[in-house]
């Protein structure tokens, strides 16, 4: 069914893929939650369906690695105390919309949660290495700001918030923290203000 649905619709949503009936494991729907616009979700797919050892249940299972892009405006405040010298830590909350006795939301390297081997095409086993955090953009730099880390923060469940009716939605934090370019302020301050206000004390000297 999922093949033939992407053979049909290239705009394929993991929403979809929930709708098509069937399902043991569902793929989870996940929302921004400080986004003031619709979001626009791209590219939800399954890149890999591959066979690893749950060693939690000492079984071997399938396991489904999903891909996804998402454009987005968000909303945060910045802290200005430090003008132009400011560092800002931009977050975007993501929050699943099953619960989590459906979905529980885990770092990709929790080597507690996630399998440690892997068995391919030819049934041979091989180690999961962990994987590194990358930042995937053509650029650091955005206008005048300047990308200088990021990462990716889970909250455990015991600190996320229930809901009216008692359930609890796994959510995480993706943070990145820029710095903002305090030569293009400098500038213009100095060679355009200053020389403005120096030719406003001269003409005291001329005469009316």
């Amino acid at each position: 069914k999922y093949e033939a649905a992407m053979r049909t619709d290239q705009h394929f949503s993991f929403q979809a893929f929930r709708d098509l009936g069937g399902l043991k494991t569902k793929p989870p729907i996940l929302e921004i939650r400080n986004a003031v616009e619709s979001v626009g979700a791209s590219n939800e797919r399954i890149i890999r369906v591959c066979r690893r050892y749950d060693h939690r249940t000492a079984q071997w299972a399938w396991y489904a690695l999903l891909y996804c892009q998402y454009r987005a405006v968000c909303f945060e405040p910045y802290e200005m105390h430090r003008f132009p010298f400011t560092r800002q830590c931009l977050q975007v909350v993501f929050v699943c919309k099953q619960s989590l006795n459906e979905v529980l939301l885990v770092p990709f390297n929790s080597r507690s949660a996630l399998p440690h081997w892997e068995m391919d095409a030819k049934s041979r086993v091989r180690g999961i290495d962990p994987r590194g955090n990358s930042y995937k953009a053509a650029s650091r730099k955005i206008n005048n700001w300047e990308l200088e880390t990021h990462h990716i923060a889970f909250v455990p469940a015991v600190e996320t918030p229930p809901m009216p009716s008692g359930s609890k939605f796994g959510r995480f934090i993706v943070v990145l923290q820029v710095t903002q370019a305090s030569s293009f302020y400098l500038c213009n301050s100095v060679l355009i203000v200053f020389p403005l206000v120096l030719t406003a004390c001269i003409a005291i000297l001329q005469d009316v």
